[in-house]
């Protein structure tokens, strides 16, 4: 099969990401006081893979 019709799968474990984003960020809070530490860190890990 020529790499150009090569298609990608691309498995993603949501839960560790989040898990170790979580413990490895600061807390990063939004002004109501809620930790999106997760959320960022797993957004930047999802942008860095695709």
């Amino acid at each position: 099969m020529p790499e150009k019709n090569k298609k990608r799968l691309i498995l993603i474990d949501g839960n560790a990401i989040i898990h170790r984003s979580f413990h490895a960020l600061p807390p990063l809070m939004t002004k109501k006081g809620e930790l999106v530490n997760a959320v960022y860190g797993f957004s930047s890990t999802l942008l860095s893979v695709i």
